[in-house]
């Protein structure tokens, strides 16, 4: 990646190290917080995925309704489950 905004959203990858010593990772978060506030990471061979939450309000809202954003039955790509409503809700900013 040579630089973060010029990335597209969905390849930004908030799990490389690299990105954060090159001094991307601002522009990074920047970027996701404009164009995919709630970013999937689908992670690697050694790692699952993760959500990415890059919004102040989100992070917020997440962090206070910690039942509903448990992880203790696991990390799930939410836009192919039943809770895919949540995520959207937080992108239109409706949460």
């Amino acid at each position: 990646m040579s630089t973060a905004t010029t990335l597209a959203p969905e390849l930004v990858n908030l799990g490389d190290e690299l990105m954060f010593e090159r001094g991307e990772s601002h522009a990074a978060f920047k970027l996701l917080r404009k164009h995919d506030p709630i970013h999937w990471n689908p992670g690697n061979a050694e790692v699952k995925g993760w959500w990415d939450i890059t919004r102040y309000e989100d992070v917020l809202y997440v962090s206070r309704n910690h039942n509903t954003f448990s992880s203790e039955g696991g990390i799930v790509d939410a836009r192919r489950s039943t809770g895919g409503e949540v995520a959207s809700r937080l992108a239109r900013g409706d949460a």
